[in-house]
């Protein structure tokens, strides 16, 4: 059970009664084996991989699938055994390239799903004790030091110099300090500075802590919880794929349904009608649609991995593509996660950059950082541990020449007073030739008030310190005091050394990408748990606010989103920076996103950001910063931690959604072709020119191959210069349909003039079935774009529609001239056949591109 809410309001004793624990001696044994009993391990529940059964039937459970299926059945009770085993061959290629595709994703996922669980220290029977981390129980006696992974969520009770980086949790990019002082309230989307929580880091300092709470009943579990209920609904591309299905589904049945009613009208045998039925069914079933969609998912997946990033599911890939707003959190992902000494602000209102090269007065300054630190560089074969703020401080000292071993030397350390949540101040006194002299930090406005300064002195200092905090600083007060007794009061009367500012520095190339997502149609959202002011200055820094952008806001703003009114929630749309986060308000915003239609996609690194990353449409974590729980709730996970890389995934996913409507535009028109040339030689009581066996052969090899090759191009357009598609754009809009009926209008009408040309025999059909698959063949340079070039665009460039076309051509010359010819019933052109045929191929594409040169200038495919 959590009992935090009834500690941390708790005085130190008090809280140990509540959590029945001994803080000297801490559990026995038994009582310790009890208790985990009890409560069970202290394991947060990962989400589970899926089984390889579950990947299988999630590519089987499709309309396009069960289209497959249903025909290869029919085929089979009408004693078409053989058009029945190829459209089960059809359905197993695409079955299998899905599987094995999203199965090796999710092997590739699981490695950096895995964690080792670290040893704790702990007191148990009065001893000292290394214990795993899964065996900590409530009451236990934590001991943590600077640089330990705080194992599950604890009371303070004993603290020096404690302070804490809780950046994974909060997205508070500074370490707190920490004590045992009972808290009486906190701020929303603050922690109470006598609790500790699991996944946190312990930047300097120890304690002793009491664990309050273990397992799932940790913050993180709570957290992991709210992922595990956030429900993300489907990619846009996978539900334009099912829309799309379905219409498939009630297309073939009308038009089955219609030349059913027209044959029985017209007296046809019913063995005929069915035959035909079969025919125009393999013919409006796109075979290589779920093949060629998956293929084309696929490559951009395996490319996405060459960059660094693993995609957890296919469709994952083109949703980046259809993105409209990226929700990203500031803390490791836009900053560098790092502290950094900017300048110093000296009293006088100068300025000094860290370069080398300090007055006398910035050395003074420097020095009181100096020494006031808990932290420790390390040598050459040494980690550096400590705050990253005092690590900071080491680090420009050392360019002043101050290095804080050899101060020592000359100033040896006498007395030390930890940083206090009551002073906000630590200082450290030391001897300097014979006298005594202290050293301290703090907190800007704590120093202030400590030091001895006039009234018009201190009111300057103040408003600058303000004018240096709007412009996203973190700031320490610095002062010194000379002690006649080394171990008297330090804190008053104190000499104003200075300001020393620090920021967060932003990653290198994330202004240049922001700048390009905002070029691209694309909304950059920054949500963060830093103060409102720090929030905004680096946000302006990275030019995600811009003119005319509401002011940030804050996450209480966001407590009911259903009481807003239009107004309101319209603005918070357009809020490019929400500060003070806590992570049910991250899920609100991307909520708040998604009610006004967007397609929100979330970048994060910490533990509060997996509700968000698993409830947007596309959640994408960082793989070296990232924590467990947002690696396992993201569709994406950065191996590099590249910010860059989910630009490019945008512009990828866009290829990708561009390649694929092009090769549903090329498929669907393709069989409309062959229905149309069906269904009017029935309506007009001809033979078929088209047999069902001949038709799913002609769709393997006009389909599939050239297929693939429009969805595995590489776009050379300016894909990235455009605005994001409508998120409620189908994946074929109107004008798509009208653009592939004239095509199918046109393939269709050359291959019946071929049919009549040649009697309407079954010679003729061989010469239909020829016509078409050539006009087929050749209308993969009819996919280009209606601004490209005529003979020099994206699918000329393209070598492998080349090879597809020579390929099919290949392949349709091995069914005419090879025993195969036998199985399809096809027989080679002669006479005048050998010279229209290939004529009348050429058709539709003079025409389309005749069109396409002055009538198709439209820009937006």
């Amino acid at each position: 059970m959590n009992r935090e809410k009834e500690i941390w309001r708790q005085g130190p004793d008090e809280a140990a009664r509540k959590l029945e624990a001994h803080p000297e001696s801490g559990l026995t044994g038994a009582e310790a084996r009890r208790r985990l009993a009890e409560y069970g391990p202290n394991l947060v529940e990962e989400a589970e991989s899926r089984p390889w059964w579950r990947i299988l039937l999630a590519q089987v459970a499709n309309f396009i699938a069960g289209l497959l299926a249903a025909a290869s059945v029919v085929s089979l009770l009408l004693g078409q055994e053989v058009e029945a085993v190829a459209i089960a061959i059809a359905l197993l290629l695409n079955v299998a390239i899905g599987f094995f595709t999203e199965w090796r994703a999710e092997r590739s996922l699981e490695a950096l799903r895995h964690l080792g669980m670290a040893r704790s220290r702990v007191v148990r029977g009065g001893k000292e004790r290394q214990v795993e981390a899964s065996e900590l129980v409530p009451g236990d006696v934590l001991l943590l030091s600077a640089g330990d992974l705080v194992p599950a969520d604890a009371r303070v009770v004993r603290a020096e110099g404690l302070t804490v980086d809780e950046s994974a949790l909060t997205g508070e990019s500074i370490s707190l300090a920490k004590g045992p002082d009972a808290v009486e309230a906190i701020a929303e989307g603050e922690t109470p500075e006598n609790m500790l929580y699991r996944g946190t880091v312990v930047a300097g300092g120890g304690a002793r802590c009491l664990v309050a709470a273990t397992g799932m009943d940790t913050r993180l579990g709570e957290i992991a919880k709210l992922a595990g209920e956030a429900s993300g609904g489907g990619t846009p591309l996978a539900r334009r794929l099912e829309r799309l299905g379905r219409r498939l589904v009630f297309l073939t049945l009308a038009v089955a349904a219609a030349v059913a009613a027209l044959g029985f009208a017209t007296g046809k045998p019913p063995f005929l009608i069915f035959e035909t039925a079969v025919a125009l069914a393999v013919a409006a079933i796109p075979e290589g649609l779920p093949v060629v969609a998956t293929i084309a998912l696929a490559q951009g997946m395996w490319r996405m991995a060459s960059r660094g990033a693993v995609m957890t599911h296919l469709e994952a890939v083109e949703t980046l593509g259809s993105t409209t707003v990226i929700c990203t959190d500031k803390t490791g992902t836009l900053t560098e996660n790092r502290m950094t000494v900017r300048f110093l602000s000296l009293p006088d209102g100068g300025e000094e950059e860290p370069d080398g090269k300090f007055s006398d007065p910035a050395v003074r300054a420097l020095r009181a950082a100096v020494l006031a630190n808990a932290a420790e560089l390390g040598g050459a074969d040494e980690q550096p541990r400590g705050d990253p703020m005092e690590l900071a401080l080491l680090r420009a000292g050392r360019e002043a020449g101050l290095d804080r071993p050899e101060l020592l030397r000359s100033h040896p350390e006498k007395r030390r007073e930890p940083f206090s949540a009551d002073t906000k101040m630590m200082a450290t006194v030391h001897r300097v030739d014979g006298d005594h002299r202290a050293w301290v930090k703090g907190a800007p406005e704590a120093v202030l008030a400590a030091c001895d300064l006039e009234d018009p002195v201190r009111a300057e200092l103040e408003k600058r310190q303000d004018e240096l905090a709007r412009r996203g600083l973190r700031l320490l007060g610095l002062a010194t005091k000379a002690m006649e007794d080394p171990g008297g009061d330090i804190y008053q009367n104190m000499e104003f050394l200075g300001f020393v500012c620090l920021e967060d520095p932003v990653r290198e190339g994330v202004v240049a990408d922001v700048d390009m997502l905002h070029d691209a149609g694309l909304r950059v959202v920054m949500v963060t748990g830093d103060h409102k002011a720090t929030a905004r200055a680096v946000a302006e820094k990275l030019d995600i606010i811009r003119s005319g952008d509401p002011d940030p806001h804050l996450g209480s703003e966001l407590a009911d989103l259903d009481s807003l009114t239009e107004e309101q929630a319209d603005e918070l749309r357009r809020t490019p920076v929400f500060a003070r986060i806590t992570p049910e308000r991250k899920l609100d915003i991307v909520d708040l996103l998604q009610r006004g239609g967007q397609v929100v996609a979330m970048t994060g690194d910490g533990v509060n950001d997996a509700p968000a990353l698993k409830k947007a449409d596309i959640g994408v974590a960082m793989g070296k910063r990232g924590s467990q729980a947002a690696k396992q709730a993201a569709d994406v996970v950065l191996t590099n931690d590249d910010f860059t890389a989910i630009a490019w995934a945008v512009e990828q996913g866009r290829v990708i959604f561009r390649n694929i409507r092009r090769f549903v535009v090329f498929l669907l028109s393709g069989n409309a072709a062959e229905v149309a040339a069906v269904a009017l030689a029935m309506a007009l009581g001809w033979p078929l020119p088209l047999l069902p066996l001949q038709i799913l052969y002609l769709n393997m090899i006009s389909d599939v191959f050239p297929a693939l090759a429009l969805g595995v191009g590489r776009e050379s357009g300016d894909v990235m210069n455009r605005p994001p598609r409508d998120p409620s754009e189908p994946l074929l809009a109107r004008r798509h349909w009208w653009e592939m009926a004239g095509y199918a209008v046109l393939i269709a009408a050359v291959c019946l003039v071929a049919f009549v040309l040649a009697g309407t025999t079954r010679q003729a059909a061989s010469e239909a079935f020829l016509t078409l698959a050539l006009a087929r063949t050749w209308h993969v340079f009819n996919m280009r774009g209606p601004e490209e070039h005529p003979l020099r665009n994206s699918v000329t460039k393209n070598p492998l529609a080349w090879g597809a076309v020579a390929l099919s051509l290949a392949l349709l010359a091995a069914a005419t001239y090879t025993p195969l010819a036998a199985i399809l019933d096809l027989r080679p052109p002669t006479g005048p056949a050998t010279l229209y045929v290939p004529l009348l191929s050429l058709v539709p594409l003079a025409v389309v591109q005749l069109v396409k040169s002055f009538w198709g200038k439209e820009r937006n495919e």
